[in-house]
Order: structure tokens, then sequence, then C-alpha cells
């Protein structure tokens, strides 16, 4: 008795089976390779459409985060220049309230314009 795979039934179901295993074996290959869930449009066009957008959006954050950190460098060395600015100042009051003093000798006040 000679059975075909067209007319034996569950030769019919193991089949389709096989064929849906082979597909979703497919489908997470494709995932794994690409990394994403939704490679292309062909796996699901209106999930592809969100996801390029999505990607589009996290390529411009990169390149505002990107600006950013170079803009809180640039702070960084303003804020440091101020404060030395700010020291010299600081200091430059201190010699000049010194220099100020009328009882200091010749000597005092010569070191203090040296300095």
């Amino acid at each position: 008795m000679v059975n075909s795979v067209n007319t034996n039934q569950s030769a019919i179901v193991a089949l389709k089976s096989l064929n849906n295993t082979v597909t979703e074996l497919n489908k997470t290959q494709k995932r794994v390779t690409t990394g994403y869930k939704v490679a292309d449009a062909v796996d699901d066009g209106a999930a592809f459409a969100v996801a390029q957008s999505l990607r589009s959006e996290k390529g411009v954050l990169n390149a505002v985060n990107s600006q950013l950190n170079v803009a809180k460098g640039a702070t960084a060395v303003f804020s440091s220049a101020a404060t030395n600015v700010s020291d010299g100042l600081a200091r430059a009051r201190e010699t000049l309230t010194k220099l100020a003093d009328q009882n200091l000798n010749t000597d005092m006040r010569t070191k203090y314009n040296n300095d």
C-alpha cells in the first residue's frame, strides 16, 4: 500500500508544520543577523516605518548629545578661566589694599609693586 503525500492527511499536516517552522526559523535568523525585529518593509510595513523614524530620531539625538558634550566642555573651560580671573582680581585687590597703607616702608612698597 503506497500512500502519497497529497492523500496522506498526517503527512500534509506534518508538511505544513515543517513549512511553518522553516518560515519562523528564517524570520528568527533574519532578526539575529540584522539585530532588528522588523528588518525591512516585508516583515511589517507599518512597524518598519515607525522603526525607521525612531532610528532617525536616535541619530539626531546622538548628534545633539555630542554637541551638548562639546558645550559642556567649553563651559568647564570658561568656568575655570573665570575662576582664575576672579582669583587674580582678588590678589590684585589685596595688593592694592596693602599699598594703600601709609605706614609701608620703601622696601615693602617695592615688593608689593613687583607682585
